[in-house]
């Protein structure tokens, strides 16, 4: 099909959004990016043919825009709180759409998630009912999350009863379910990451990573400093969970495009928590394309226009990226207001550097709320093995700063690189 002229809506500006306008545009696509926020503060915008002003949320708002502009093709696979509004304007567009109603009710909830997972003999987290945490009988600490959120809101590791009433509020208030999920708290081990490609019901392992947590002491045990993949868990992942995950997934009727399952490896035991029907938040596919000539961001938009998906280019063994080593580093600011950011182009200018996906600016206020809105930028760096990135992540700490006012470094947490080793 010749692309040429036709156009593109995406659904918001966030900066991992930039990839699918930059995809389009090789393609010929003209892009239009909407959201409410100015071009500074949207990413995407800057890089798209046309920009609208206009709420993803607002489904009646945009489909009299679409048909007005003449509107080919809708896409959203990077970002939770476009997945609903995606669905509903194709739906009313009459376009393709790789969701479905089930598929956004099983996996963008996680308490249905996890009854699916129980169901289909998938392992998972151990949980709490709201009544036996709240009389004591939950084994403390717990992890008390909302059912459907992002960006660690709402996130709470609670000590007591006590502690655990007032967090399932907060978790509540954040959910978009109104629900609130406790789990047994699992500590401060590394997470682990799958995402899968769907082709017409194949799926196909496109990564798999290590997310490498702070510290609890530093209040940073929800969020990521620094993912690799391939994960250490690789190989035991495929015998022992892939299987019953994925026959899952088909069995929820899933058929194109990705999937992220996150959860963690306990004693060689798979237990997942959290589901996403979309590309992690990072820019680990052009790595992927880089390394094998296929780019999944252009299959999704190839899908977009013509409700099929290319064949025959993935195999699962494209999640060992040839032997190589992804690393990306997340670096992560103490509260307060940047003055200057310093050391990105020299960053920028590293050979293992694939991408950088900034966050922040100067005169941006930094929040105290130990989420993933502290976080400064998502560098993606490729290197020949965990030895070279733990000297390329170094090399990238000294040479980033973030000062305020007062001239005083805003870098909080540097990850230590040593962590990053070969098996547990």
């Amino acid at each position: 099909m010749n692309y040429k002229g036709k156009k593109l809506l995406i659904l918001s500006g966030i900066a991992m959004n930039r990839k699918i306008v930059s995809g389009a545009r090789e393609m010929g696509i003209y892009t239009v990016v909407t959201d409410t926020r100015d071009c500074d503060h949207s990413p995407a915008k800057k890089l798209a043919d046309e920009h609208w002003e206009i709420s993803y949320a607002d489904i009646d708002g945009l489909a009299r825009k679409c048909r007005e502009t003449g509107i080919d093709a809708v896409l959203a696979c990077s970002g939770e709180t476009t997945q609903i509004p995606y669905y509903q304007i194709c739906r009313e567009l009459g376009l393709p759409c790789y969701l479905t109603e089930k598929e956004l009710d099983l996996l963008t909830d996680k308490n249905a998630f996890k009854r699916m997972c129980r169901e289909a003999g998938v392992g998972v987290i151990p949980d709490y009912s709201e009544d036996d945490c709240l009389r004591g009988k939950a084994e403390f600490p717990v992890f008390v999350k909302p059912a459907r959120a992002s960006g660690s809101r709402g996130q709470t590791i609670c000590c007591s009863a006590e502690e655990a009433a007032s967090a399932i509020a907060e978790a509540r208030k954040e959910s978009g379910t109104g629900e609130a999920v406790i789990e047994k708290y699992l500590g401060e081990r590394n997470s682990f990451q799958v995402t899968l490609f769907f082709v017409n019901g194949e799926p196909f392992v496109t990564r798999t990573a290590d997310g490498y947590k702070g510290t609890r002491a530093d209040r940073l045990d929800k969020v990521a400093l620094c993912s690799i993949s391939p994960s250490r868990y690789t190989e035991a992942y495929f015998e022992k969970a892939h299987p019953a995950l994925t026959e899952m997934l088909k069995q929820c009727g899933v058929q194109n495009g990705p999937v992220m399952v996150q959860g963690f490896c306990d004693d060689g035991v798979f237990r997942f928590y959290d589901p996403g029907r979309r590309f992690p938040d990072t820019d680990y596919e052009l790595v992927f394309t880089q390394q094998f000539g296929v780019n999944p961001i252009q299959m999704m938009i190839e899908f977009a226009f013509t409700g099929s998906m290319p064949t025959g280019k993935l195999n699962n063994r494209q999640a060992y990226l040839n032997g190589s080593t992804c690393a990306i580093l997340f670096p992560t600011l103490r509260g307060g207001a940047i003055h200057e950011i310093r050391g990105m182009n020299e960053v920028e200018r590293m050979p293992e550097v694939r991408s950088i996906i900034p966050l922040c600016s100067n005169g941006d206020m930094i929040p105290w709320t130990f989420t993933t809105k502290q976080r400064l930028a998502h560098i993606t760096m490729l290197c020949g093995g965990l030895k070279e990135a733990r000297d390329a992540v170094r090399r990238v700490q000294k040479l980033l700063d973030v000062t305020d006012d007062e001239g005083k470094s805003m870098i909080y947490c540097p990850f230590d690189a040593d962590r990053l080793i070969e098996s547990d």
